[in-house]
């Protein structure tokens, strides 16, 4: 991706970190310039491209998508969110545990 985004006269870092991507042209781009190292890593279309993005960077929280918009999240957003997640895991665990002791006598 970083290549593509040189390739078309954008600063890869400033995109990817501070700016948004259109996810189809993106997808569309990626595909048409590396579909044989792509199909052999079983991404054969740029809707497969497209569905790896929503899949990975937006199912593990890395980026987000609003319509075809594709914008990545700061590192440490994603980070707070994983803190955030294992506190709410953590407190519902000690929620649970007089409930089951209370159950088991």
């Amino acid at each position: 991706m970083a290549e593509q985004l040189a390739d078309d006269g954008k600063d890869p870092y400033a995109t990817i970190v501070k700016g948004t991507l259109d996810l189809g042209q993106t997808a569309a781009g990626l595909y048409e310039k590396n579909a044989d190292l792509l199909a052999e890593g079983g991404l054969d279309s740029a809707e497969a491209i497209e569905k790896c993005f929503l899949n990975n960077f937006v199912g593990l929280g890395f980026a987000t998508v609003n319509g075809d918009v594709l914008r990545f999240r700061p590192p440490v957003n994603r980070f707070l969110d994983v803190c955030l997640e294992l506190g709410t895991a953590r407190s519902g665990e000690e929620s649970e545990s007089p409930a089951e002791v209370s159950d088991g006598n």
